[in-house]
């Protein structure tokens, strides 16, 4: 989900990254000296790259792409209720009601309730490489992104996140479908949408995401800036510091309640653009639960945003935010375990 985050916030680093550079520091004239590296550290820290690129691909990419995606297209299929089928010779069944409750009944459970049926979802469909599915085309619509929005964001500030996600939609749609459907000979530039159809469908989430996108950044520090104004010549206590815990709450709250559900929908938007002749690798009522009809006969054949907001179930919004927990679980522990080793091999080699 914060793959698309990223660029609103790289723009602005960048931004004050070359004001900075170009104001510099006046009374720093000495030469920045880097600290001198044993062969040794050279050595471990080259070896090091080996594990620490494939655990930040797979974690911003794997966890923070691929695995919410197929949660968000995913339609539980509904419980399968077998009927048993009784002897017809047994003539104690004749004209017996009907028992209501059918112990064959089966819960269907739906591929991404976990991380761990997510993985081998992923593994049954093309083995190792199906964790890394769409990485090419990822990379390469991050490098669109970045030639957008850098030269924009001196120019029309925030906005220039809003033109990138429209401008690219059509790539960053054939991206899900990439991620959503099994293997296909068609290259990636074969399956973009057209420009017309693929803005046509989603430019009322992305307005929406974008939005509340800016809301969860600017308006925390909005009010925040708002309320330590009358404290900037005043000495600044813990308990002024305090009162700004709201904020950091209202921002979790947009980030949860508005942000989330917005992206949600913007994907499941995507993915009712797919071709008829791709085939899912989870379920997908393509129909969203009849509202959506063919382009023939209804002139559009794309979900609107109420249609991929209505047709995702409470248990489907329990199962979405519980798999975001677990990512955010997993990472923090992946993290913690990085650092641990590297602390250890810092210690060995010191």
């Amino acid at each position: 989900m914060y793959s698309h985050l990223a660029p609103a916030v790289g723009g602005a680093l960048v931004k004050r990254w070359v004001e900075y550079s170009e104001v510099g520091d006046v009374d720093d004239k000495q030469p920045i000296k880097m600290p001198e590296m044993s062969t040794g550290q050279v050595i471990l820290g080259f070896l090091n790259l080996v594990w620490i690129i494939p655990m930040t691909v797979y974690i911003f990419y794997t966890l923070g792409r691929i695995y919410p995606t197929l949660a968000m297209v995913e339609d539980p299929l509904p419980d399968y209720d077998s009927i048993p089928i009784a002897d017809p010779s047994d003539d104690d069944n004749i004209n017996k009601a009907p028992n209501s409750a059918n112990p064959l009944a089966t819960k269907t459970k739906p591929l991404t309730s976990s991380l761990r049926e997510t993985r081998r979802l992923l593994s049954s469909v093309a083995g190792w490489r199906s964790h890394f599915r769409g990485l090419g085309a990822a990379v390469f619509l991050a490098f669109l992104n970045l030639l957008i929005i850098g030269p924009l964001t001196f120019l029309v500030g925030p906005f220039a996140h809003l033109i990138a996600l429209l401008i690219l939609t059509p790539f960053s749609t054939a991206l899900t479908h990439v991620i959503i459907t099994k293997p296909s000979e068609l290259s990636f530039f074969k399956r973009v949408p057209s420009f017309r159809r693929a803005f046509a469908a989603t430019w009322a989430p992305i307005l929406v995401f974008w939005g509340a996108s800016q809301a969860s950044i600017l308006l925390p520090q909005l009010i925040a800036y708002l309320a330590v104004i009358k404290h900037k010549d005043e000495n600044w206590t813990a308990k002024d510091g305090a009162k700004l815990v709201p904020v950091g709450f209202l921002a979790l709250a947009i980030q949860l309640f508005v942000v989330f559900p917005a992206y949600v929908a913007l994907t499941r938007i995507q993915g009712s653009l797919l071709p008829h002749d791709d085939e899912t690798i989870v379920p997908f009522d393509r129909t969203f639960g009849g509202r959506v009809g063919s382009e023939i006969v209804t002139g559009k054949g794309f979900a609107t945003l109420r249609d991929a907001v209505a047709t995702v179930s409470k248990s489907s919004w329990i199962r979405l935010y519980l798999q975001q927990v677990k990512i955010m679980a997993v990472v923090f522990g992946m993290t913690f375990l990085a650092i641990i080793f590297m602390g250890i091999q810092s210690a060995i080699v010191a």
